[in-house]
């Protein structure tokens, strides 16, 4: 097998950085205290961390939770998941490095599987406007964290298939779920003695 020659990337090359807004400025918590006038005496900067640890509660949440987190709001529905590896180039790019040869990431650890951060906003409950311009986007925080969760208990997550749509996966544990709760709501009133 011939291994293709990799060379070092160029780090002085230039970049496109993408413009990033920050919707945590004090235009939009003007607005809020315009409409919740009693929070006139709450900063800023304690704003911004209750909206932080908000957030960071959900991710929290997300990652103990195998079935993942229903988004308040009708905003969507996030989970963890296993998936199988891009049928493209997986590049080791450290290994690649060290080696001078393009090697591929082989995942051992976790029988080849890859861990991604599922959103879908396209479940029968969430029909508002626009919901096909919404995405997700983790945190550097979030995403380190499921990295570290996923590597230690790669098991615990739904394995999700290529060909499979995230809503109709959702569909079937929501229903899977009902079912289970109707099962044990019946099996409270059984009584084997009576014939009735």
């Amino acid at each position: 097998m011939d291994f293709k020659n990799y060379k070092k990337p160029d780090v002085k090359a230039p970049r496109f950085r993408k413009e990033r807004l920050n919707l945590l400025e004090s235009d939009l918590f003007k607005e809020f205290r315009k409409e919740f006038p009693e929070y006139k005496k709450v900063s800023d900067k304690d704003l911004r961390n209750i909206i932080k640890t908000f957030n960071e509660n959900i991710w929290k949440e997300v990652i103990v939770n195998r079935d993942g987190v229903e988004l308040p709001e009708g905003l969507g529905y996030l989970f963890v998941g296993s998936c199988p590896p891009p049928s493209g180039k997986n590049i080791d790019a450290p290994n690649s490095l060290k080696y001078g040869k393009q090697l591929k990431n082989t995942n051992l650890n976790s029988d080849g599987l890859l861990c991604k951060i599922f959103y879908s906003s396209f479940a029968s409950k969430y029909k508002y406007e626009f919901r096909k311009l919404w995405r997700f986007k983790g945190c550097r925080n979030f995403t380190r964290s499921v990295s570290k969760a996923y590597r230690e208990n790669w098991k615990n997550y739904v394995q999700v298939d290529k060909r499979v749509m995230i809503s109709k996966l959702y569909k079937k544990s929501v229903t899977r779920d009902i079912m289970k709760r109707l099962s044990m709501s019946k099996l409270d009133n059984y009584n084997e003695f009576d014939l009735d």
